[in-house]
């Protein structure tokens, strides 16, 4: 899991400074923080094992190492959180993802906590619980990284404009369905079913009916991204790049540098592609000087 997670972290950490015209929080202890989980994730295979007959002092040390991996988890938590803070922060589609990635990462580590204990994993291992907690980072935070990185770079990848509607869309029905899905797992789990069941009591019907709608959600907003891809080629809108500015300055600075640039971005915009009709009316309007 961490192999996989760690690069969505780049992604979050690309997007927030870009879009916030400021520099990232307290950026190497942010580095820091991510090169000792990801050495600290090849000594916490452990706590998978809790059960397979490992001795006391084993398992208290896989314990121990899993308990302190969430030290630089947390510190990147308090980097990107006050990323967002004192800057002209944008608010699209990649922030917004990355918003909820920080909020499913938070929720599916402070579930794996949990299990990092040996007495609440011996009571846990092998229920819905552990199903709910994977997936929640796996298919939660981890896919809507991504999710991250791609509408980031969607521009620069295509040279098109990705569609906002069906990108909200899909952001809303996939954050939506994931709660919907795995919240009832961790009742489940907490509750004591067992995973891989060919049948269980009438009473958990429920439950496992809520999940299986929270997946169908889920899989509809994964319909909406493919959705918004297939409309942006079909529109084709022409980018307009915002993210101008220098991020190593501060607040205002960035905020006034991107405003003249945005600004002359649009007019070039407003000169190639308006219609000759329209453009007379704007240069009647704001004067011939605005579209040299």
């Amino acid at each position: 899991m961490y192999i996989l997670i760690i690069p969505t972290f780049g992604f979050v950490n690309m997007v927030l400074p870009s879009r916030n015209l400021r520099r990232i929080a307290s950026k190497q202890h942010l580095i820091w923080a991510i090169y000792i989980m990801a050495y600290m994730g090849f000594a916490v295979w452990g706590h998978h094992m809790y059960l397979v007959g490992l001795d006391h002092r084993s398992r208290s040390l896989y314990s121990t190492i899993t308990i302190m991996i969430s030290l630089p988890a947390t510190i990147k938590l308090v980097n990107w959180t006050l990323t967002l803070l004192n800057g002209a922060l944008k608010l699209d589609v990649p922030v917004a993802f990355s918003i909820c990635y920080i909020i499913v990462f938070i929720t599916g580590g402070f579930t794996g906590m949990w299990l990092s204990h040996v007495g609440l994993n011996i009571s846990m291992h092998d229920t819905f619980y552990v199903i709910a907690h994977f997936h929640l980072m796996l298919s939660g935070a981890t896919i809507m990284g991504c999710f991250v990185g791609v509408y980031h770079y969607f521009t620069s990848w295509f040279g098109v404009k990705y569609s906002r509607h069906f990108a909200y869309l899909h952001l809303v029905y996939y954050f939506g369905g994931q709660w919907l899905t795995f919240l009832p797992m961790f009742w489940l789990g907490i509750s004591g079913l067992p995973r891989r069941l060919h049948d269980y009591p009438s009473v958990f019907a429920g439950w496992h009916s809520m999940a299986t709608v929270g997946h169908l959600i889920t899989m509809v907003g994964v319909a909406f991204f493919f959705i918004t891809i297939i409309d942006s080629f079909i529109e084709r809108k022409v980018p307009v790049f915002y993210n101008y500015g220098v991020p190593r300055f501060y607040k205002r600075v960035s905020y006034y540098l991107f405003k003249v640039r945005h600004h002359r971005a649009v007019k070039k915009q407003n000169k190639i592609f308006l219609k000759p009709s329209h453009r007379d009316l704007m240069v009647s309007y704001f004067g011939e000087s605005e579209f040299k």
